[in-house]
């Protein structure tokens, strides 16, 4: 009875284990095939970017591995274009330029385009202070203009032709301003002042329009006014 018992159990357990074995067996085919599924339906994925860096072998941060060049190459090399040692290449000086001596100041003497180490520069000019052309940034002397003071409008009477420095000038002329000819720029009378004469202006008057129709201007007619007796 026991060992009959013992044997219906045995058999039982094997049929739920198998069971339990199919059903897992199924389980994971189901899994493997919705895999399989959805990677035939997912895009591929994006191909890689190039490597970007300095492809330039003289560089210092040269990338071997680099494909496309990103301008970023640091190379020595001369950067004065004035210069016959000059790189096109090169973005920084490594001081293998020559060095040019001379005068790096516009407008002097002395100035040297293709200096690159400064030296003295030379300024000529007139360095005496009463001169006409005096240069207080002159360095170096140089001839100098004396000036010379006179009179520079040619329409006064003490004209200087030869004065580059403004002086007086003097102009002659009626001073007095009671007169009809005064001029009010003469600094000289030159006595010529003329007199007012009262009357008729108007040349379409006759004789009537004078006031005082005697033409002798004496009043009295009797030339000798204190005659013997």
């Amino acid at each position: 009875m026991t060992s009959a018992h013992a044997t219906g159990v045995s058999h039982a357990w094997a049929a739920d284990a198998a069971i339990t074995i199919d059903e897992a067996e199924a389980s994971l085919e189901r899994t493997l095939r919705h895999r399989l599924l959805s990677e035939a339906y997912e895009p591929p994925p994006p191909p890689l970017s190039p490597v970007m860096g300095c492809t330039n072998s003289l560089g210092l941060n040269y990338k071997s591995f680099a494909i496309i060049d990103d301008q970023s190459c640091d190379i020595g090399g001369c950067t004065d274009s004035r210069l016959p040692e000059y790189s096109a290449i090169a973005t920084y000086s490594d001081n293998t330029c020559a060095a040019v001596l001379g005068c790096m100041e516009d407008g002097a003497f002395n100035h040297r385009a293709q200096a690159n180490v400064p030296t003295q520069c030379v300024y000529p000019g007139c360095t005496e202070s009463l001169a006409l052309n005096y240069d207080p940034t002159a360095s170096v002397p140089a001839m100098c203009t004396e000036s010379v003071v006179g009179c520079l409008d040619s329409a006064a009477i003490n004209y200087y032709p030869a004065a580059n420095t403004a002086g007086p000038c003097y102009y002659t002329g009626c001073t007095d301003s009671t007169r009809p000819n005064y001029n009010p720029t003469a600094t000289r009378d030159d006595g010529r002042c003329s007199y007012w004469y009262p009357g008729c202006t108007n040349s379409r008057a006759g004789d009537n329009a004078n006031p005082n129709p005697n033409p002798n201007p004496n009043p009295n007619p009797n030339p000798n006014p204190n005659p013997k007796p």
